[in-house]
């Protein structure tokens, strides 16, 4: 019984953790949405390599004798950093709720992309898939079209969940071989990096300003949701099935939503609500029968 209140406990934790970043991402601004995705990733990336220093060199040694491993890291740096990059760019054009929601698409992407790659996947990720696009219609295309939100944003959003998907279809046979802090510690850096040669080409000298309240933000999104949250659904799908954790994680299109209203004062509009719950539905529908890893 205690077990299971601590495994709770830690999912709640994990979920509140998670669903505080869109909000501070928000707050961070008017920070590029490029610079806060290059902080957030190498906070994150640093504090892993820290935590996983005993495994500094079992990595190297696994990195040494495959070099192939060195290129699947790069790639799926390039693929995280895509992802953050594009979904806290989505939340400065569309609202919390539309960005956070169809980012949750991620599962179903996963799933849609282990069928391309040669996996055997359960006829419910098609009903799913199809039940989320016919939420992201009544969500984005449908009366709420014009309700705070826009179609860049939006597609944002969805390129972000998309690179998540990728990310994790990289790191999947990856993760097995090598330490998983060293691993994660890895991507994070290069995608900190890449992201950060990025904003030297693109960005003006004047869009490079850091305030202390957005420094403190990007520690934040790195520390807390990048370590804490994800840290703790890793800890928690070692106690219970993958696809509780999963559908548990669903929960934070609700939480990010609830608190940029708290917060921000953002509120959201009826047929927002209603298309989000549907997207959010098809998801869970598209997740059963199968086992989706824990974010990362």
């Amino acid at each position: 019984m205690r077990e299971g209140t601590q495994v709770m406990g830690a999912l709640g934790l994990g979920v509140a953790a998670v669903s505080s970043a869109a909000t501070v991402i928000l707050m961070a601004a008017p920070l590029p949405a490029v610079l806060i995705a290059a902080g957030r990733v190498l906070v994150t990336g640093v504090a892993l390599i820290l935590l996983g220093v005993r495994d500094i060199a079992r990595w190297t040694r696994a990195v040494r004798s495959r070099p192939a491993l060195a290129g699947r890291t790069v790639v799926a740096g390039a693929l995280l950093a895509v992802h953050f990059a594009a979904w806290i760019a989505s939340l400065e054009m569309t609202t919390v709720l539309r960005s956070t929601a169809l980012v949750a698409l991620q599962p179903v992407f996963a799933g849609l992309l282990g069928r391309v790659l040669g996996d055997r996947v359960s006829r419910w990720l098609y009903v799913g898939a199809a039940v989320s696009l016919g939420g992201t219609w009544v969500m984005v295309g449908g009366p709420a079209a014009t309700a705070g939100g826009s179609l860049a944003g939006d597609g944002l959003a969805l390129l972000g969940g998309a690179a998540a998907a990728a990310y994790l279809a990289v790191g999947r046979s990856v993760r097995e071989e090598v330490p998983l802090r060293a691993y994660l510690g890895s991507v994070h850096l290069a995608a900190g990096v890449g992201l950060l040669l990025c904003a030297a080409v693109f960005l003006q000298p004047a869009g490079a300003t850091m305030s202390m309240r957005s420094a403190l933000a990007v520690l934040y999104l790195g520390l807390v949701p990048g370590v804490v949250g994800h840290g703790l659904f890793n800890w928690v799908v070692r106690q219970v099935p993958v696809d509780r954790v999963a559908l548990a994680i669903l929960l934070e299109p609700v939480g990010a939503t609830l608190l940029a209203w708290i917060v921000l004062g953002r509120g959201v509009t009826t047929m927002e609500a209603v298309g989000a719950g549907i997207v959010l539905g098809g998801v869970a529908v598209g997740s059963l029968g199968r086992s989706t890893p824990a974010g990362c």
